[in-house]
């Protein structure tokens, strides 16, 4: 299982989150930040990551193109996405190996819930259900409803997403609240499904595709 980390800026919150991950996980870096401050570090001292200068820099920040941009790069048939904010505590990852082997074939997302709400920050995607349901899409900039878009398409296609404990430290940036922002600033979320991410039809959609 890959492991894609995406960076744009503190350089010391990265760090933390590399380390987190043992070194026998191979792990792919999207470097988006101004100075391309990364390699040093990922060329020095961890010889498991494939340091990556995303393409969103200088043009943009999009967290959907960075996504994107690691996903290519992943031949196994299960990658996991974590935000650069998050240290996965020991052990964690076998145990997500763990639910890997044991889930149902039409579970094509894992990750941890509020409710049967999915939190943001991490997601575990089966290959097979990524080219299925396709990319994420790059029109929603910088990073405002992707992962909720992507929930909606997963529904559609009939892929489950399964709720998982995952035992994390989110260290700052809040991401799983976002389904509580104003509508106004998922404009692009409302202007391709016509309701925000945070009404009822939104819910009753991505409740189609989770289990517990």
């Amino acid at each position: 299982m890959e492991i894609i980390v995406g960076h744009m800026f503190r350089m010391d919150l990265t760090k933390m989150c590399l380390d987190s991950i043992p070194d026998s996980h191979k792990i792919i870096l999207i470097d988006i930040s101004p100075s391309g401050e990364a390699k040093n570090y990922c060329e020095n001292r961890k010889k498991h990551i494939q340091y990556v200068r995303g393409d969103a820099y200088p043009h943009q920040f999009c967290t959907s193109r960075t996504w994107n941009e690691g996903i290519k790069l992943c031949k196994g048939d299960f990658f996991m996405i974590i935000n650069n904010d998050v240290i996965i505590n020991k052990g964690e990852i076998e145990k997500i190996e763990e639910e890997i082997k044991n889930c149902d074939e039409k579970v094509g997302i894992l990750g941890p819930c509020r409710g049967k709400i999915p939190i943001l920050h991490i997601g575990i995607f089966r290959r097979k259900c990524f080219d299925d349901v396709g990319w994420f899409d790059e029109i929603f900039y910088p990073c405002a409803g992707e992962d909720q878009d992507y929930y909606v398409r997963l529904a559609e296609k009939g892929w489950k997403y399964k709720c998982i404990s995952i035992d994390y430290i989110h260290m700052e940036g809040g991401h799983h609240s976002r389904v509580e922002i104003p509508a106004e600033q998922y404009k692009t979320f409302v202007d391709k499904w016509g309701f925000p991410p945070s009404e009822s039809e939104y819910y009753k959609i991505i409740n189609k595709s989770i289990i517990t």
